[in-house]
């Protein structure tokens, strides 16, 4: 679909049929404990707005995760390797779609011709960034006592236990998958 600002949205919807959009995923067993899907969300969000534009109505959206580090030792409280997340698409959903499909192609056209030096950094979310993590590991240990994603917690930790603080610095997961943003960045942070 063509935006008023002549910037074309595709996408490749996995399945759609009976006004429902399922969307299939593979995950960790860490991503369904935690229960944040709004990542999710916002890709099936696009995705019923595009049906939309195209003559295609939806009102429900579905994902279906396999876990691929399921184990029936390891489940905690997930109790199959397959795990379904659905939710309602509203008017409102296309409608706030729409508006920052907009904002956002007419912020990335201001730096279509940029330098590189001129483009802004991304934001961590937008490189799927993990996050730092602090590990409590006592000296000559191979494993961590307890690892953290608080710092103060982990140092904390750390003096009861008399231990040191590892830092196990994040990573930004989007750079694996996108070979250009890769490319980019990787550009910038050599200068």
């Amino acid at each position: 679909y063509t935006l008023p600002n002549g910037v074309t949205i595709s996408g490749r919807i996995d399945r759609i049929e009976n006004y429902e959009i399922t969307d299939y995923k593979t995950t960790k067993m860490n991503t369904v404990a935690k229960g944040d899907f709004s990542d999710w969300e916002a890709q099936n969000r696009i995705y019923a707005w595009l049906a939309r534009k195209n003559g295609m109505f939806v009102d429900v959206a579905r994902n279906v995760a396999f876990i691929k580090d399921f184990s029936k030792m390891n489940r905690r409280e997930i109790t199959s390797a397959i795990f379904e997340y659905q939710y309602k698409i509203t008017s409102d959903d296309i409608l706030s779609v729409e508006r920052w499909l907009i904002e956002k192609t007419n912020e990335l056209e201001k730096y279509k011709n940029a330098h590189i030096d001129d483009l802004p950094e991304p934001l961590p979310h937008e490189l799927w960034y993990t996050g730092d993590e602090y590990a409590v590991i006592k000296e000559g240990a191979s494993r961590a006592l307890k690892v953290f994603k608080d710092e103060k917690e982990a140092e904390i930790f750390a003096t009861l236990k008399g231990a040191q603080v590892e830092v196990r610095k994040g990573e930004n997961f989007k750079l694996i998958y996108d070979d250009t943003l890769s490319y980019l960045f990787n550009m910038k942070e050599e200068k």
